[in-house]
């Protein structure tokens, strides 16, 4: 056996070719590139954007009711026979992620950044 091949085996390069393997990896990199720094960072995003700090504070609020709601949705969505669960993980991935990117669109609109915390969350929350 060649080095390359040791070290291939070594590190389990062969499960790359799992297609659902891939697929989970494609769907978390968006998602895991933005959501700490959304989390942490919306409020002071938002006011460095012009939304006022009082309403800004309500950001956080909205991701963690939205994100609660999303724990129960994914509950029920997930218990429903005919549901292929990694494929349903994998989709709420991209949509977390996509949100994440597409929310810094939202300017100085306190309705806009409310609303893509909303939706964010939702995802966000059937991944917990």
């Amino acid at each position: 056996k060649s080095m390359w091949q040791s070290l291939a085996n070594f590190f389990g390069l062969h499960l790359l070719s799992n297609r659902l393997l891939s697929v989970f990896l494609v769907a978390s990199f968006p998602l895991e590139c933005g959501i700490v720094t959304y989390m942490y960072l919306a409020i002071s995003r938002a006011i460095d954007e012009g939304v006022p700090p009082l309403e800004a504070s309500f950001v956080n609020s909205a991701l963690g009711v939205s994100s609660f709601v999303g724990r129960i949705a994914s509950g029920f969505i997930g218990s429903i026979k005919g549901i292929n669960r990694s494929l349903y993980f994998s989709l709420a991935s991209i949509a977390s992620g996509v949100f994440v990117s597409v929310s810094v669109l939202a300017g100085s609109s306190f309705s806009l950044h409310i609303v893509f915390t909303i939706i964010f969350g939702l995802f966000f929350g059937e991944l917990l």
